[in-house]
């Protein structure tokens, strides 16, 4: 007999922000979030609603069904990881060249439209 309560969609989102290696207040900005709210969230002193599962899952790649309910696992598919490997490497780029690199994307978001 197991008498560990289950996990909570709140404490699920504090395993997807360890796993991605973000502090509260990084994960915050990145959600575009307040950090007091990110802290209510991993307290489970606000509940985890559709809009926020949606809004962790297509940000991170993070299986939604699994942040909800514990079921599958954390991450989608291999395009989560892509993801997380572009924005750790981003992460350790100083501000200017992180500037440069969103200029760049910017501009390739151009072509690409006008080839469309």
């Amino acid at each position: 007999m197991n008498d560990k309560p289950a996990e909570t969609a709140n404490e699920r989102i504090v395993k997807v922000r360890k796993a991605l290696k973000k502090t509260p207040t990084g994960f915050a900005n990145i959600l575009c979030l307040s950090r007091s709210y990110v802290y209510e969230l991993e307290k489970g002193r606000r509940a985890v609603n559709d809009r926020i599962a949606k809004l962790i899952s297509m940000t991170f790649g993070v299986n939604e069904e699994w942040l909800k309910t514990g079921a599958g696992e954390m991450f989608n598919n291999s395009g989560g990881e892509v993801r997380r490997k572009i924005e750790e490497l981003f992460d350790k780029l100083c501000p200017d060249f992180q500037e440069y690199v969103l200029r760049h994307l910017d501009l390739l978001l151009e072509l690409q439209n006008k080839r469309q």
